[in-house]
């Protein structure tokens, strides 16, 4: 486990991409990316993922609307860390692909996103197979955060 911590205080980060979806797992994940960043000077991209268009009363809208106000919580935490952030909100039903064309596109060194463990109300698009299709498609380093809470 130092072995993972040593590589991380040693790894130059500048830009970090960070996935959210409106699941207080994903919200901890993004507060935690914005400590990460402010101790490495890096600037954050928060990717809002929603399956649901905005509008009254489905479940899609409401999912919808709990990725845009866990964005601007996210960006919130890194205004008052006094961090870089920029924040976009996407309707997919496949995040990892975008996470991976984003992370490419932007020139993340480094992706950030929640460990779910597939169970519970805490998740929603971002599901254990998101992390899994991340990891083993993508050449950026990832990042799975695990808080305490969704443990």
């Amino acid at each position: 486990m130092s072995l993972i911590a040593d590589s991380l205080d040693r790894m130059i980060v500048n830009t970090i991409l960070v996935a959210v979806d409106g699941s207080p797992a994903s919200v901890r994940a993004a507060r935690a990316a914005v400590g990460f960043a402010h101790d490495h000077v890096a600037k954050v991209i928060v990717l809002a993922f929603s399956d649901g268009e905005e509008g009254l009363g489905s479940k899609a809208a409401i999912e919808h609307d709990d990725a845009r106000d866990s964005a601007y919580l996210v960006g919130e935490y890194a205004l008052k860390a006094r961090i870089p952030c920029e924040m976009d909100l996407l309707y997919s039903a496949q995040p990892a692909k975008e996470i991976i064309a984003e992370a490419e596109r932007r020139h993340c060194d480094l992706i950030w996103l929640p460990a779910s463990t597939g169970t519970g109300q805490d998740e929603r698009l971002l599901h254990p197979g998101v992390a899994t299709e991340v990891l083993t498609r993508t050449r950026v380093p990832v990042m799975l955060f695990r808080s305490r809470a969704s443990a």
